[in-house]
């Protein structure tokens, strides 16, 4: 038997794992409310499962519940996520690096972000397509992707993702079908993954931050 003591929690400014409930804290409701989930007694939402899937197995067991209790009592620390990409409707689960997406920073790791070429609320992320990044064009619009940088989670829905041409002298990609480009400042937050895909060629997904 798993007690859910009411009065213990851990509080934090953004969403994490384990925040169910997504109101800022990590408590023994949420605990209450995956144990309820991993028995068939409620519901949770696509978003829910994400935050209650605390061993990443794809499932919503009474395991994800106890983790989160234990969390809530200071037992357990929270898995440390610094630099994290989720998109759940593809599989894609990894970590990724932050710097200059030069040539050989994407030949040295998985995946490469960078937070200057446009602004850090338009990060540009870039992997090559026999790595992580392969599953691109598997994603669609309105999957959404669940991006960790330095420890704070947000969620962002794709509005793009669709082969692209080079375009502006080999300074940036266009999309085939919408005409967005890779390289642009949005005013609403938004995420560019970029590949190099050996049968699609280049691709592009485009996901904005949920308000």
């Amino acid at each position: 038997m798993i007690l859910l003591p009411v009065f213990c929690m851990v509080v934090y400014s953004a969403p994490v794992f384990g925040d169910v409930d997504s109101d800022g804290s990590i408590t023994a409701d949420d605990a209450r409310t995956v144990l309820r989930a991993s028995v068939g007694l409620t519901q949770l939402s696509d978003e829910e499962k994400i935050f209650a899937d605390m061993n990443r197995d794809g499932r919503i067991t009474a395991d994800d519940a106890r983790t989160i209790l234990r969390i809530s009592v200071d037992l357990e620390p929270v898995p440390t996520v610094d630099n994290h990409i989720y998109i759940p409707s593809c599989g894609m689960d990894a970590d990724f690096v932050i710097g200059d997406v030069t040539q050989t920073a994407v030949n040295e790791n998985d995946i490469v972000c960078n937070l200057t070429l446009m602004n850090p609320d338009n990060p540009l992320f870039m992997g090559h397509s026999y790595n992580t990044f392969r599953k691109l064009p598997d994603i669609k619009i309105g999957d959404k992707i669940y991006l960790t940088i330095n420890g704070e989670t947000k969620i962002y829905t794709v509005t793009v993702s669709e082969p692209g041409s080079v375009v502006d002298n080999g300074t940036n990609i266009q999309g085939e079908s919408t005409g967005t480009k890779l390289i642009y400042s949005s005013s609403v937050p938004t995420l560019h993954l970029y590949t190099c895909y050996v049968f699609y060629g280049r691709w592009i997904v485009l996901a904005e931050l949920n308000s």
